[in-house]
């Protein structure tokens, strides 16, 4: 059996920590607290669970729970002794389309912010469960984000209105018909204004038309809180219309963003600017080149973290940055403004850098900043020779556009005025998101007939007096344009699940002209006139494949982009307020989605709450802070008073924050109306306390009975400006303390370990493999000394293994047993041959593994730069001797040396998985897709408090500080799950064999054996697996259920469950392989996580098969494994981190006696061990059980 001694280190993370902070170099770490005094919660980082993790969520306690259950099945008597009676309905006669057990897949579009993003929708037997990207569709994305992922959960969501109401009392769809067809025969004097979401569905503009031969007064105003308008009113004022912008960020080399977080998932083109972001970041040998970027921004966004160089500044700040960019640049002027030296030197050598990239560089804004900076954005671009290259403009026929905001506040004015006695509002709900200063729902009770259409009866549907429950784009037919402009159409997959529900083009045409009619034939109505004969050929062709091809909007030819001018910034004096949409509920739009309500912020990793963001510096001028008790957050909350207007939020102490700027978040604070009723569970149920579906909304608001539930956050759209996103000016107060946070960021510790690796470009240039750099190198008990280099290049000569050139680079078969050896070591070093076979256990430093066919297993430089081998014989990181007195697992029971195993039909295949640190954007994408394809759950906020959220993935968020005190670090991600070891310290562990080894290589669980005693839990260095304390699906609504993906077992109390790579599509495809006789294809198979990614970070793939993707990937030299030194042997292999940073900006930035990563101060672990509180005999144990070695200090 294999112990590791990952718990039970107190004394050795006290140490280790102590060690790490009289470093000078950069320390990796997860709060601002950890950052600036090293304290930490020792209760939380040293124990395995967080403080009362066993304890239920509220009420009884386990005896009073055992006396009431004793007493309850003594009253129950014999009645439950019955087996429940379930009635079924067989088919009659099976559909033709349905094949039980068999999933269909159809082309469709997700309407999102304008767009229609193209999608493949998996539908089993007739329930939609799965939604993957559409990698034929010219747009050429395969990948997702986390919105496309999470938008299935919203078509089963339990609170979905589900019939028409008139008054607040309930009616029927006839009566609304009635009603629009009464008012066509008064069209000539009405007053009809629409205010609709963002769309750009050519039915919909054909609906359009019809309202304005119907209705001439019509006022048509679409609206989104989100909004593009900054983006295309810049675009007017530089070129005169509203083009739309496309970046290729694959061909820059240069990247600035200003303000403009492109590759969150918010963005519209997000798919298309990380796929080319990822491809000009990719590096697979010295040779290959990669993108700069800089980011200017007033958040810390994800963006930022993966940025070369980044400057943290006030929102109202950047336009002039903008203006000074410019400027040094040769376009326009720069208004005066008082700037720091940091200021100054980024203008310089930002400017300096965009000039030597020339065309090969791209400037972009973001949505917080006004019109005037996109038009400057688009300058810089054209006077650089981007336009064309970097940047193509479509013109999208759009007429010159006004603003969102001052258009809706034009149709309150209206509305007020009594200018308007019917309002259509459809897909929008301004009563909720409306800047506050339009008073809308006042202004509403003016206009006589009032119209809402969505999904939810929501703040606007609970004032309106018609209310019409909308269809999910699951459940209808529409169209849209992509992006790029190509015509893409929306095809259902399920009826609807309520009669009433309609979609937006069926109301649009019968308020127009009085007919009834379905979305199919308005649609097909539609596109007769875009589709040549035979139309019933085409139409079909264009449904399989989900768009129209050579639709896409024209490229703009431009003139000289006018320049604008920019005021001088507000005094630094004032406090600053940005209101953004929230990275993972929008302004509201996945309020009452639970996957979105627990998937973490990508920076701060809250769950559950919306916070009043800040630096440091500003939290404690305000005299509010967050203290860190018990393993939680508990946070002061504060009342925010801007114009008139007061929210009370928590607050969140954030690294990288601008001074004097608080930013908070819309799409919290909802009030909801349910139709369902809270469900009442006797006193001793606690599924009471964990269910989050209990009678309301989810977000908050009421039951059918009027019963109130807890509002999920705060609404803070009220504070957004008419005009904009920024304002300033804000009053804080301090209400009170004690709110806590839930985040799933801040518990266990790194306890020293390397965890995150990265270099600079020309250090990967220097050292290729310096992710091996970081491993805890082996103390001086062989031959050698630290000194000790890699054998390689003209003196390095490689062991036998076929493929070896130049003695440097062996190659290792699979499934030999000879692999490319080290060479000579390093100058100073006694031993003259280090042997890094791996015969006897995988190597932690050696650069071939046995489960990596064509791994190379490099020499380093012959001048002793790096000593990780270190002389002497040794296996992997251990000392042979210690080796043989504890074998591992793998070298009795690995299937290479077990001749019945080979016998195994799944043998053949060996699985495996890459992360690319350097692609990977911590998007969350991957996420909400193993939520949704493996049924995980979701607990609420209480439990994940308790360190008990059930999401397979996590990802990891680090962030980086050169000395103490440092306000703008810089960030890391890292995404963790199952590493499938294949000497897995949880299978050894386990009494009833519930954990086991598959033969094709992955970590299994074995639901129905599992007993609970989460000794595996226990015994996992990399915190991967997740309990079941509650059974979470016994309370699941039935429209959940549906939800639920029929491939994969859903797991109940007292079960683990952990990440198991989709071993449901992997014997999928080998069922259908061996159906057609034929071997598996290379990347045939790919996880659902792998399948979402949008920059394919991930890479999974059969190791056995030369041609797969990820043997290439195990090849490149950033590979490294996590926690290797452990012998754990993973499967998935991370690539690690490489920065582009600009070197004179870098060392203008960084002190004198700069300290690189890789010499970072390192602690024995033998004095570890001595100082460790056990017993002398326990002490000797565990001396002998950990081999001895120097490991960093903590992080």
């Amino acid at each position: 059996m294999i112990e590791l001694d990952v718990i039970d280190s107190d004394t050795a993370d006290a140490d280790a920590g102590a060690a790490d902070r009289d470093d000078s170099g950069p320390t990796f770490w997860r709060h601002w607290s950890e950052s600036e005094t090293g304290d930490r919660d020792e209760g939380n980082d040293l124990t395995e669970f967080a403080p009362g993790d066993s304890e239920p969520p509220s009420g009884a306690s386990r005896r009073q729970f055992l006396q009431l259950m004793g007493a309850a099945m003594a009253m129950a008597g014999l009645a439950g002794c019955r087996r429940p009676e379930e009635k079924i309905l067989p088919y009659a006669r099976d559909p033709e389309t349905v094949m039980p057990g068999i999933a269909d897949y159809y082309a469709t579009g997700v309407p999102f912010r304008g767009v229609l993003r193209p999608v493949v929708a998996e539908s089993n037997e007739g329930r939609p469960t799965k939604i993957e990207g559409n990698g034929d569709h010219p747009m050429g994305q395969k990948g997702t984000s986390p919105y496309e992922q999470a938008s299935v959960l919203n078509l089963y969501d339990p609170d979905r209105s589900r019939s028409v109401r008139q008054e607040g009392s309930q009616a029927s769809w006839n009566d609304f018909v009635s009603f629009c067809r009464q008012l066509g025969t008064e069209a000539a004097q009405r007053q009809v204004a629409v205010l609709v979401e963002e769309t750009s569905s050519p039915t919909v503009q054909a609906m359009r038309e019809r309202m304005e031969d119907r209705f001439p007064n019509l006022q048509w105003i679409s609206y989104s809180p989100e909004g593009t308008t900054p983006r295309r009113l810049g675009m007017q004022q530089a070129f005169g219309r509203p083009f739309r912008p496309r970046y290729e960020l694959g061909e820059a080399e240069v990247i600035v963003s200003l303000d403009a977080n492109f590759l969150d998932g918010r963005a519209p083109d997000f798919l298309h600017n990380t796929k080319t972001f990822a491809e000009g970041r990719r590096l697979e040998d010295v040779e290959d080149t990669m993108s700069r970027l800089y980011t200017i921004e007033s958040q810390y966004s994800t963006t930022g973290g993966t940025s070369d160089h980044r400057l943290p500044l006030r929102a109202g700040r950047i336009p002039a940055f903008a203006a000074a960019l410019a400027a040094e640049l040769g376009v326009g002027d720069a208004p005066d403004a008082s700037w720091g030296e940091k200021e100054r030197l980024h203008v310089r050598e930002i400017a300096r850098d965009l000039q030597r990239a020339g065309e090969s560089s791209v400037v972009l804004a973001g949505e917080t900043q006004p019109p005037e900076v996109h038009a400057l954005a688009m300058a810089i671009n054209q006077q650089l020779g981007g336009l064309g290259t970097t940047v193509t403009l479509f013109d999208t026929g759009d007429d010159p556009v006004q603003s969102q905001d001052e258009a809706l506040a034009d149709l309150t004015g209206s509305m007020r005025a009594g200018d308007v006695d019917t309002l259509f509002m459809l897909g929008v709900n301004p009563v909720y998101s409306a800047p506050s200063e339009l008073d809308f729902e006042e202004a509403l009770s003016n206009v006589q007939n009032t119209v809402h259409l969505g999904r939810l009866r929501n703040e606007t549907a609970q004032v309106a007096r018609w209310h019409l429950p909308r269809t999910h784009y699951l459940e209808q037919w529409g169209d849209g344009r992509a992006y790029d402009g190509t015509l893409s159409v929306i095809q259902p997959l399920i009826r609807p699940l309520y009669d009433d529900a309609h979609s937006l083009i069926e109301v649009l045409n019968l308020a127009a002209t009085g007919v009834d009619a379905g979305g199919h034939d308005l649609v097909r109505e539609q596109w007769r006139n875009q589709l040549p004969e035979p139309f019933r050929e085409q139409w079909r062709q264009v449904l399989h494949d989900g768009y129209l091809e050579d639709t896409g909007y024209g490229v703009a030819s431009v003139g000289s982009a006018n320049v604008p001018s920019i005021d001088a910034p507000s005094s630094e004096q004032e406090l600053e307020v940005v209101v953004r949409s929230d990275p993972t509920l929008m302004a509201g739009r996945f309020s009452n989605n639970p996957w979105m309500q627990e998937l973490p912020d990508p920076i701060t990793k809250i769950v559950w709450d919306n916070v009043a963001v800040m630096s440091q510096a500003t939290a404690e001028e305000l005299g509010v802070e967050v203290q860190r008790r018990e393993g939680n957050f508990y946070a002061d909350r504060v009342e925010l008073t801007l114009d008139g207007q007061t929210v009370e939020l928590p607050v969140w102490v954030q690294p990288g924050y601008p001074d004097g700027s608080i930013g908070v978040s819309m799409g919290y604070g909802r009030t909801l109306a349910s139709t369902r009723e809270s469900e009442s569970t006797p006193f001793w149920d606690t599924t009471d306390e964990t269910n989050i579906y209990n009678g309301a909304p989810v977000a908050g608001g009421v039951d059918a009975s009027g019963h109130g539930m807890d509002v999920v956050g705060a609404n803070v759209a009220p504070m957004r400006p008419t005009r904009g996103r920024v304002t300033t000016g804000a009053e804080v107060t301090k209400v009170d303390s004690g709110y806590l946070i839930a985040t799933t960021q801040e518990e266990g510790s790194m306890q020293g370990r390397p965890i995150v690796r990265w270099a600079t470009l020309d250090e990967f240039k220097e050292d290729p493999y310096f992710v091996n750099d970081e491993q805890p190198p082996v103390p001086e008990l062989g031959h050698g000394d630290d000194s000790g280099g890699h054998g390689g290049g003209a003196e390095g000569g490689g062991h036998s293994g076929e493929g070896q050139e130049n003695g440097g680079h062996g190659g290792s078969e699979q499934g030999g047993s000879e692999h490319g050896g080290g060479g000579h070591s390093g100058d100073g070093a006694a031993g003259d041959v280090s042997d890094h076979g791996l015969e006897a256990g995988p190597g932690a430093d050696a650069h071939a593994a046995e489960d990596m066919p064509e791994q190379a297993a490099h020499g380093g430089d012959g001048d002793g730069q790096h000593g990780a081998e270190t002389g002497g014989e040794s296996v992997g990181d251990r000392p042979v001797e210690e080796q043989e007195e504890y074998p591992m697992v793998w070298q009795e029971d690995h299937p290479s040396d077990q001749e019945a195993m080979k016998d195994n039909p799944y043998y053949d295949n060996q699985w495996g998985m890459t992360v690319d640190l350097n692609t990977c954007t911590g998007c969350n994408a991957c996420i909400v897709a193993c939520t949704s394809e493996n049924n995980v759950q979701v607990v609420g906020k209480e439990e994940v408090s308790r360190g008990r959220h059930m999401y397979w993935i996590r990802n990891d968020r680090y962030y980086v500080s050169e000395e103490e005190g440092d306000d703008n670090p810089e960030m890391l991600m890292q995404t963790v799950m199952c590493q499938h070891c294949e000497n897995a310290p949880c299978e050894s562990v386990c009494p009833v064999a519930a954990t086991v080894h598959s033969p094709d290589g992955t970590n299994q669980m074995v639901y129905n054996r599992c007993i609970g005693t989460r000794y595996c839990q226990n015994n996992c260095p990399y915190k991967v697996r997740r309990f079941n304390f509650y059974d979470w699906t016994k309370t699941l609504p039935t429209e959940v259920q549906m939800a639920q993906n029929p491939d994969v077992t859903v797991r109940t109390r007292g079960v683990m469950e952990k990440c198991t790579w989709c071993i449901q599509r992997v014997r999928k495809h080998q069922r259908q392989a061996d159906n057609e006789e034929r071997d598996l294809r290379p990347n045939e198979v790919e996880t659902a996580c792998q399948e979402a990614c949008p920059t394919d970070a991930i890479t999974f793939g059969d190791l056995n098969n030369p041609e797969s993707d990820v043997v290439e990937e195990k090849k490149n030299p950033r590979q490294y494994q996590l926690l290797s030194y452990l012998n754990t042997k993973p499967r998935l292999s991370y690539l690690g981190r490489v920065r582009n940073t600009n070197p004179r900006l870098e060392e203008a930035l960084s002190p004198p006696s700069r300290v690189t990563f890789h010499e970072s101060r390192t602690v024995s672990w033998q004095q570890i061990v001595e100082r460790n509180p056990h017993s002398e005999k326990e002490r000797s144990v565990l001396t002998r059980r950990i081999d001895p070695r120097k490991i960093r200090g903590d992080l």
